[in-house]
């Protein structure tokens, strides 16, 4: 879900780009999602 908003094609470059944000960023996104 996160890679195709995201636009990226493959899951490593989301997980590159994931792992640049502290957890509590990522939390705060996805709830935004959601």
């Amino acid at each position: 879900m996160i890679s195709e908003s995201l636009g990226h094609s493959d899951l490593s470059t989301t997980q590159i780009y994931l792992d640049s944000f502290e957890n509590s960023q990522i939390d705060a996104a996805m709830q935004n999602l959601l």
